[in-house]
């Protein structure tokens, strides 16, 4: 015990799991979690693409909407610029 080598008792052991299982690794158990990863990196990609989405739907809406409250020339009937639009509300503003 004392010479200084790794003896079976000293390796670490998990629970469920004996001396010989812990230095050898367990192939099962590595495969599973390796599972656990891809389907994790997978439900993250998914949440991404759908964040995503939600972002560019959301986006679309303020444009639609910003597009419905822009103000027309009464004169011709042609939508006007934002450069236009914003003067005219600084022209308004108190």
């Amino acid at each position: 015990m004392g010479d200084g080598l790794l003896q079976l008792d000293d390796l670490p052991t998990q629970p469920g799991l004996g001396v010989g299982d812990a230095a050898i690794g367990n192939p099962r158990r590595e495969a599973a979690d390796a599972r656990a990863r891809e389907e994790a990196a997978g439900a993250q990609q998914e949440y991404q693409a759908k964040v995503q989405r939600a972002a560019q739907e959301q986006a679309a809406k303020k444009a639609a909407e910003h597009e419905a409250r822009r103000p027309m020339c009464a004169g011709c009937g042609s939508k006007c610029t934002d450069a236009r639009w914003e003067t005219a509300q600084a022209d308004d503003a108190p």
